[in-house]
Order: structure tokens, then sequence, then C-alpha cells
């Protein structure tokens, strides 16, 4: 039996098992994960973070649960370079709240929102040192444009109060 309503602020969807390690390791573990991220530590002098960074099947498409508390994480076009962008990333906010700038746009997430994320173009992530949660849906580039076409390309914020706001009008 499911329930009617689940609060999102207070239900996360998945757990993980951050700790404090340093900026370099979990940086390495989300450029494993995700592809080519840097993230800067909300306190810089201790070169530290809590972290975690976990990945789960779902269906087909790799998932990424990413847990930290820097004051930021970006992708820029040198990055873009090294690690081509081959996804698009749907994340769900499971915990905190995060600022995603792409593409000339700003979305404030809170739990239960989306975005849909162009790994080809920079982004932004900021948390500004609060403890934050995602999980980052990993979908194939190629297929989602075969699918969809360029709409879903550069970045999209989900409103998780209406349905599908996408402006192809095909949901």
């Amino acid at each position: 039996m499911r329930p009617e309503k689940v609060d999102l602020a207070n239900s996360p969807l998945v757990r993980t098992r951050a700790r404090a390690q340093s900026v370099d390791e979990l940086t390495s573990n989300i450029r494993n994960v995700c592809g080519d991220f840097e993230i800067e530590p909300a306190d810089v002098s201790t070169g530290r973070v809590i972290g975690d960074v976990s990945t789960i099947s779902v269906s087909r498409f790799e998932t990424a649960i990413v847990s930290l508390n820097a004051k930021r994480v970006l992708r820029d076009k040198r990055m873009i370079r090294r690690d081509p962008g081959e996804h698009l990333f749907l994340v769900v906010q499971d915990k905190g709240n995060c600022w995603i700038h792409q593409n000339e746009t700003s979305v404030q997430l809170t739990p239960g929102d989306m975005y849909l994320v162009d790994s080809a173009h920079s982004s932004e992530f900021v948390y500004n040192g609060v403890d934050a949660r995602q999980v980052s849906i990993h979908l194939p580039r190629e297929e989602m444009l075969h699918r969809f076409g360029r709409v879903c390309t550069g970045g999209i914020a989900i409103d998780r109060g209406i349905p599908c706001s996408w402006p192809c009008g095909r949901c």
C-alpha cells in the first residue's frame, strides 16, 4: 500500500554513508561516477567535506546518489572538453537545498524538485555548506535527443507540482 502523501523534506528517497573526507577524495569518486566536476569546500582552510557518492541501477540507467556539504560543485568548458557531455542527468533533490546555474538560468531546488542537467553545458551547483543529497539518473544524451529533440538540452527545471514542464507539450 502506497501512502497518499509523502513529505519529501522529512522522508529521504535514499540513505548514504556520508563521512568526513578530503575534497580530492570525494572529487575523484564523483568523477568516476558522474564525470569531470570540481568541488569547492565550504571551509577552504580544512580542505575537507562531509560527503558520499554511490550508484544504484534503476532499470537500465545508472543512478548516482551524491551527498555533500560543499560550498559549490562546478563543471566548466575546460572540463567538458576533457570529458565530453554524453549524458543528461535527471537530478532529484532529496535533502537540503541547491541552486543550479546552467545556460544563464538559475533555479533553486528543494526536496522533491527536479532538474534535467545537460553535461554538454557548463553548470554550477551551489550548496553554501548546507548538507544536501541528490539522486541523479544518468540518461544517454543521444537517445534523449532522438526521442525528444533539442527541447531536452541546455538544462530544464521540472517543478514538482506540475507533471511535466517541458515546452514540447508531448507529455
